[in-house]
């Protein structure tokens, strides 16, 4: 085995045994778990969601039906590039809900679809992190061009696929994701003539004016129309009690939470996966820094909660869930937003990130859309050459109205 060196600290140790080297001198290394991945951290730097620590804690509570690998890439021994792979046995039919609509010809035309779909049924290969929205894929050092890390990526899953063969697993399809549509938000872009990019739904980010200190201030920058509407909602929610949860009273509440979180998750219109059961309660005892869930009291009982990541200028919305039939009487996800965004105010946080779905409620509360793709190739030539209008049948783009509720000066 050679020695690997590390291109910040300078460390040396052995690298994982299943490797390959490309003619152009980089070598290619899988691996099962992190700790077989020589300073990861190195080039992952500071993103969380691509660190050694948050990653291993995906792989000690895997979400369902899905499994992780790393390939770390390597020239003259220096480590150059990270990726992360998801591997997800994806049962289509199962992942897409029926929307429920009043006319019985939609009702008929989407039972075919979803027929349709359940004959999409096998190893999909992801390169990617499933449990989170944005650009969490891969990096590179500074010194590779867009063009080099492009060949780089696809050379990295054409060697995971053939290790999955090996193991005897037959993937049939690849997505990469995800990235944005325009620089302004990352640099960090992907583009391959075999690949076929589908626009996903835009990741929700609300950009906080810096002169706000308080949830007042927030309040009287909007419309009045706006402002109304929210403290119609406000005012519903005078009688529920709003706290964030320590470890062990997560413990405590943990199978109330993962039902609350269930139920939401099982009314989704789209869901790859469920979080293990002691998801929330791992994530706590793992980042009790960064990461929080916040609960919602009616009385004595748990109607709702919420989770959130901190980021050093950005505070993320995770996973929540709700009882829906309290939801209508008190707009319960109306006013997780908005206590969210008082969070983000007193954390004195530039940016809320709410991830995707809902976006017209949340474009409502002031964040606005970043359009994103995804990257998709069949490994059948076939099926792969009429991805493009397979895609715009299946998957056709979800129409919505973007709100403005803020007053034309801010």
């Amino acid at each position: 085995m050679s020695e690997i060196i590390c291109p910040l600290f300078g460390l040396k140790t052995k690298s994982p045994i299943k490797s390959a080297v490309l003619e152009d001198g980089y070598e290619i290394s899988v691996a099962d778990t992190i700790e077989n991945v020589v300073c990861w951290d190195s080039i992952a730097k500071n993103n969380i969601y691509l660190s050694s620590k948050f990653l291993n804690f995906v792989v000690e509570n895997p979400p369902s039906d899905i499994s992780s690998r790393f390939v770390s890439v390597y020239k003259n021994n220096q480590l150059v590039g990270i990726l992360y792979f998801q591997i997800k046995d994806l049962n289509l039919g199962k992942a897409m809900r029926i929307d429920r609509e009043k006319s019985g010809l939609f009702e008929f035309m989407k039972k075919v679809r979803h027929s349709l779909y359940g004959l999409i049924n096998h190893k999909v290969l992801i390169c990617g992190n499933t449990l989170v929205t944005g650009d969490n894929a891969f990096r590179f050092i500074e010194k590779l061009t867009e063009n080099e890390s492009n060949a780089l990526v696809n050379n990295c899953i054409d060697f995971v696929i053939e290790d999955e063969k090996r193991r005897g697993h037959n993937i049939r399809s690849i997505l990469v994701k995800d990235f944005y549509k325009n620089n302004i938000k990352s640099k960090i872009q992907f583009h391959h003539d075999l690949y076929t990019p589908l626009e996903v739904q835009p990741n929700m980010i609300f950009e906080l004016n810096p002169n706000w200190t308080s949830f007042e201030d927030y309040l009287a920058a909007m419309k009045a129309k706006s402002r109304t509407r929210l403290k119609r909602a406000l005012k519903k929610s005078e009688n529920l009690s709003f706290r964030t949860l320590s470890t062990d009273e997560i413990e405590e509440y943990n199978d109330e939470i993962y039902s609350l979180y269930k139920s939401t998750s099982d009314n989704a219109s789209f869901n790859l996966f469920l979080l293990d059961r002691n998801y929330f309660l791992n994530f706590a005892k793992k980042f009790p820094n960064r990461f929080q869930l916040h609960a919602v009291f009616k009385a004595d009982k748990l109607i709702a909660f919420y989770t959130t990541i901190e980021e050093e200028d950005v505070l993320d919305a995770h996973f929540l869930g709700y009882n829906r039939n309290e939801n209508q009487q008190h707009q319960l996800y109306l006013n997780i937003l908005l206590k969210l965004v008082q969070k983000t105010i007193y954390l004195g946080k530039a940016q809320l990130c709410l991830s995707r779905t809902a976006m017209e409620i949340k474009s409502s509360i002031g964040a606005q859309g970043h359009d994103m793709n995804v990257y998709l190739k069949s490994r059948n030539k076939l099926i792969n050459a009429s991805l493009k209008k397979i895609l715009e049948t299946v998957a056709p783009k979800e129409k919505w109205v973007p709100r403005s509720p803020f007053k034309k000066a801010n």
